[in-house]
């Protein structure tokens, strides 16, 4: 059964800048990943978020996906398309801020547990893959309460 995302506060927050937006989603997982499809899933967005310039991290606690991405607008409008239709999950919630003065992130990075076994595998990537530790994709809420409180 897919839950209906709700319109909620990020939806109305509008800033007075250029090209910049950012978009937030929990998200359930429809099928337990496993370390190659985590690997897949990992290797595939990291370089989509390169070409496109998206810019934010990925949260994969086992359970939840949470996802915060920024980027030029048009350029994040075809990457949240692409994620919208993605059936490895079915969207909670959805976080919509329009406009960016500036990024909260430098570069696109993935957490969940098993990370580190990636990333000596894939040494280039070290630096966009972390351990999830004490982080829940649930996180994501709080985390896009940065670029409301960061305005005021």
């Amino acid at each position: 059964m897919q839950m209906q995302y709700t319109p909620n506060f990020f939806d109305r927050l509008v800033f007075d800048t250029d090209d910049l937006a950012a978009v937030g989603y929990v998200s359930s997982s429809t099928h337990v990943l496993d370390m190659l499809s985590l690997t897949c899933l990992f290797l595939q967005a990291y370089r989509n978020n390169k070409l496109h310039g998206i810019t934010g991290l990925l949260f994969y606690d086992g359970v939840d996906y949470g996802l915060i991405l920024e980027g030029e607008k048009w350029q994040l409008d075809r990457t949240k398309a692409s994620i919208e239709k993605d059936g490895r999950h079915c969207i909670r919630q959805k976080y919509q801020i329009n406009s960016l003065p500036d990024r909260h992130f430098d570069d696109w990075h993935m957490h969940f547990d098993g990370a580190g076994a990636i990333a000596e595998m894939f040494p280039r990537y070290q630096h966009a893959l972390h351990e999830i530790g004490e982080h829940r994709a649930t996180d994501v809420e709080q985390l896009m309460s940065l670029y409301r409180t960061d305005r005021h």
